[in-house]
């Protein structure tokens, strides 16, 4: 199948007027791509560069300037050395500021070829690709952390999808959740390119054209295919029976996260040995310590005496728990509205695989961090049971 691309038209600048703007971890990019050709031009940010350059002169100038002084009049003492280190920070910072006010990024795409021209202080990166190698358009999210005096937030990207990363072309860049998905087939739309969804190498691509349609209507069509088997036994642990004309499933649980139970406890037992040991720490560091242990034991056990429930009707997909208290409220999707099944994350960089269910309202995933043999097996069955 051959793969067009059509671009928009010429871009505004993406540029940073201010301090405020260079040092705003909100850095948004959004290409025009409605019409042909389309250019896009990233230029450095040239206030937070001359800003970079002053201070760094001041910063490494004054001090070299004393060190001079001070080697000039012949009776230095050995700790006036250590200012040169102020020299050497200054000329890197110098050096940093150039680089961000002589950036230059420029990205071009027309009918046949995709280029990309980044000229920066230290290197000068120039390609052209044929379009035709480019597989889609793709997004994903990201989660970010924040910093100080900041919460955490999450962050949106669309790109122009290459094999090679390096080819890869950033068109959106977001913090605003607001009409994501939608922004993410618009670019599918207007660049004739399949949307791509998944992680890693499980991308499922669908066509510009169907981008309005459930998978109810693509298997309809034919577009899909759901290979799931009724008769075929369910994978180990997981149990599935009929409930008031829904299919029911039972899901194991999943393994404990290494890293989040090793985080958890290495604080325990810092804590411990700190209120235990050291003579100038509280001793309420122990029941602290003994807080974050019983915690961390309270969702082990919820984990495997509160079982996930997937219940499959004609209707509506509905996720919950079934804890020893009564089932939880958890949360359900529409199936009529459901225009992706996939194995993923739901954020790049956070969190384990699962499956993902996607309308343009919302999004669920179910079994987080069950072995992939469940998780594609799961995958099956929803698209099994919601197409029939």
């Amino acid at each position: 199948m051959s793969i067009k691309i059509e671009l928009g038209k010429k871009h505004k600048n993406d540029s940073f007027g201010g301090l405020g703007s260079m040092l705003s971890i909100r850095d948004i990019r959004n290409i025009d791509v409605s019409s042909l050709p389309a250019e896009h031009v990233v230029k450095g940010q040239r206030f937070g560069g001359w800003f970079m350059m002053i201070f760094a002169l001041v910063w490494g100038g004054v001090p070299t300037f004393i060190f001079l002084l001070e080697l000039s009049s012949g009776d230095m003492e050995p700790m006036m050395y250590l200012l040169l280190l102020f020299g050497l920070i200054g000329i890197g910072l110098f050096l940093g500021g150039l680089n961000t006010a002589i950036t230059n990024e420029v990205i071009k795409i027309d009918n046949n070829t995709v280029s990309f021209n980044k000229k920066t202080l230290f290197n000068h990166t120039v390609w052209t690709e044929p379009k035709s190698r480019y597989k889609g358009v793709r997004a994903w999210t990201e989660h970010r952390s924040g910093g100080k005096n900041q919460s955490s937030y999450t962050m949106y990207f669309v790109e122009l999808y290459h094999d090679d990363k390096k080819k890869r072309v950033l068109l959106f860049e977001s913090r605003a959740p607001k009409d994501f998905r939608a922004t993410f087939e618009k670019f599918s739309r207007d660049l004739n390119l399949p949307a791509l969804e998944g992680h890693g190498d499980e991308l499922i691509a669908r066509d510009a054209s169907d981008l309005d349609k459930s998978v109810r209507e693509l298997a309809a069509e034919g577009k899909i295919d759901v290979d799931f088997d009724p008769s075929r036994r369910p994978p180990e642990g997981v149990e599935a029976s009929m409930q008031d004309g829904k299919l029911r499933i039972k899901l194991p649980p999943a393994p404990i996260d290494p890293v989040a139970s090793g985080v958890g406890l290495f604080f325990v037992i810092i804590l411990t040995g700190a209120g235990l040991f050291a003579d100038e720490a509280p001793r309420f560091l122990v029941v602290v310590a003994a807080g974050i242990f019983m915690f961390l034991l309270s969702m082990i056990i919820y984990n495997y005496k509160a079982p996930k429930i997937v219940a499959i009707g004609r209707d509506r997909v509905l996720y919950y728990r079934e804890a020893p208290w009564g089932d939880t409220a958890g949360d359900y999707i529409k199936t009529d509205e459901i225009e992706s099944v996939y194995v993923g994350k739901e954020h790049e960089n956070q969190g384990r695989k699962g499956v993902m269910l996607v309308s343009d309202k919302k999004r669920i995933k179910l079994g987080e961090g069950l072995p992939d043999e469940t998780l594609n097996w799961l995958r099956s069955c929803v698209l099994g049971i919601i197409t029939r």
